[in-house]
């Protein structure tokens, strides 16, 4: 019963055989680290999680310990369109990462002529409507159909493979009958172009 679920949240979680489920919300906090040169200013940071990426595929998560913050959940996962990663760490020391990570960021800058900038985090939201990314809060919703919203790769594939989901009788008449609608970003021109 999700109430009794509610209830035992709120009551400071709820535990049974090897399950504790524990509200952490207000002890952890996010930095996201987006760009080109993400790799090359975090990886001295991550004390030797970072050696490549190799073995750090994309929208995976790794432990790591972060600017000498160990337990730090670093995830690789971008929604600029660019190289990412966020970090995931205890709230009492984030000010303490941040400083840090801002000076990794100068002393970047000055080495490598890399621009290394702040960005609030509806930034986010701006960047990614100029590559195109789909936010569920922002630009979907539950009207929307993977392929109105230009995002099908995430179920025509499951569809060629044969491998049933829901929604997947709607999703086939409508590629069998074709779009009525589709979501489109507006493409600016250049100043002067």
């Amino acid at each position: 019963d999700h109430r009794w679920m509610l209830h035992a949240l709120e009551a400071g979680g709820f535990s049974h055989g090897d399950v504790r489920l524990v509200d952490k919300s207000d002890d952890i906090t996010l930095l996201s680290v987006q760009g080109p040169a993400s790799l090359r200013l975090l990886a001295p940071l991550a004390q030797g999680a970072l050696d490549s990426l190799g073995d750090f595929g994309f929208s995976t998560s790794k432990m790591v310990t972060f600017c000498n913050i160990p337990g730090v959940r670093m995830l690789r996962l971008t929604f600029v369109g660019e190289l990412g990663f966020e970090l995931h760490l205890p709230a009492a020391r984030a000010a303490e990462a941040y400083e840090t990570l801002r000076a990794a960021g100068d002393a970047l800058e000055r080495e490598s002529n890399v621009p290394v900038r702040d960005a609030g985090y509806l930034a986010i939201d701006s960047l990614s409507a100029e590559k195109s990314y789909r936010h569920w809060h922002a630009d979907l919703g539950a009207a929307d159909t993977p392929m109105e919203a230009a995002i099908g790769f995430t179920t025509l594939p499951k569809l060629k493979r044969g491998v049933r989901f829901l929604g997947q009788p709607a999703l086939e008449a409508q590629r069998a009958a074709g779009l009525q609608r589709r979501l489109v970003p507006p493409t600016l021109a250049a100043p002067g172009g």
